[in-house]
């Protein structure tokens, strides 16, 4: 069964972005540079879970600090003993944005 990202989350994900962008262009001479860079780092984060949602991905940390980016249709059980870098539906990296684009690669690929 393939699981559907439903339209209100994307739109919920786009309001918080809306949301910060705009309170930050309001408030930014207010605030101090780490302020004005955690509120730029928020944003950047919504805008890649927005991609993700949007593309059917879902991404995790795993314990050794890397990502793990995937078809967020399927269930996944990872067994440590194995290597899933080869994995069709699976990207991993310790950058979270090769992880994104090695998943969407792969996916689009399996098509």
């Amino acid at each position: 069964m393939e699981a559907e990202v439903k339209p209100t989350e994307v739109k919920e994900l786009d309001s918080l972005i809306h949301f910060w962008k705009d309170s930050l262009a309001e408030h930014r001479l207010l605030m101090s540079p780490s302020a004005v860079y955690l509120v730029e780092q928020t944003i950047k984060s919504l805008e890649t879970l927005g991609n993700l949602a949007a593309d059917g991905l879902f991404m995790a940390r795993l314990s050794n600090g890397d990502w793990v980016v995937g078809k967020a249709s399927y269930l996944y059980q990872l067994d440590i003993t194995h290597d899933h870098h080869a994995d069709p539906n699976l990207s991993i990296s310790a950058d979270l944005a090769q992880a994104v684009q090695a998943a969407r690669t792969k996916l689009t690929r399996a098509r």
